[in-house]
């Protein structure tokens, strides 16, 4: 797609990028006919140029300790824990420092003879107040006046969603 050069463009250009818009309008990104197809075989002959140590066909570069990659999840795991456990003592000296320098030490200690000298003072019983029965007239009473206000209570939520607003 080539874009067209109108009026507008060039004075926004000139607005926005001075030295920009003065510069000689070419194609910086020229490159050789051939020169993507020849690039592959110009670095390797640069490399084995350029290469102080040349490797033997057996000889290979890197190599790996006996069981390396079984061990590894272990070694990856530990030090993980590692980290975690360093962290959390990091994060508890920061937070509360008197709280870490108590890490080992047993705070609930009491000394051997605290219970056998403990006394407790003894109070006599409280006495036991019965609640006299109610009789029968009041507790059929109480339930009568409360089925009333629900009922009631029903019918005026019942007759005021009926009535048509005005």
């Amino acid at each position: 797609m080539i874009m067209k050069h109108s009026p507008q463009i060039i004075e926004e250009l000139y607005q926005v990028a001075p030295l920009l818009a003065k510069a000689d309008k070419k194609n910086v990104f020229i490159t050789q006919h051939d020169y993507f197809n020849l690039l592959s075989d110009r670095l390797i002959d640069r490399l084995t140029a350029t290469s102080v140590y040349k490797l033997a066909s057996s000889e290979t570069l890197f190599s790996a300790p006996k069981n390396y990659f079984s061990q590894l999840p272990g070694h990856i795991l530990a030090r993980i824990r590692e980290l975690e456990n360093n962290a959390a003592q990091n994060d508890m000296e920061e937070i509360s420092p008197l709280l870490s320098s108590l890490k080992n030490t047993n705070v609930f200690f009491v000394d051997q003879n605290y219970f056998s000298d403990f006394t407790i003072p003894i109070t006599p019983e409280a006495p036991v107040i019965k609640m006299q029965h109610f009789n029968r007239f009041w507790k059929y009473a109480s339930a009568a006046a409360i089925a009333g206000i629900v009922a009631v209570s029903a019918l005026l939520v019942e007759d005021y969603n009926i009535k048509p607003a005005t």
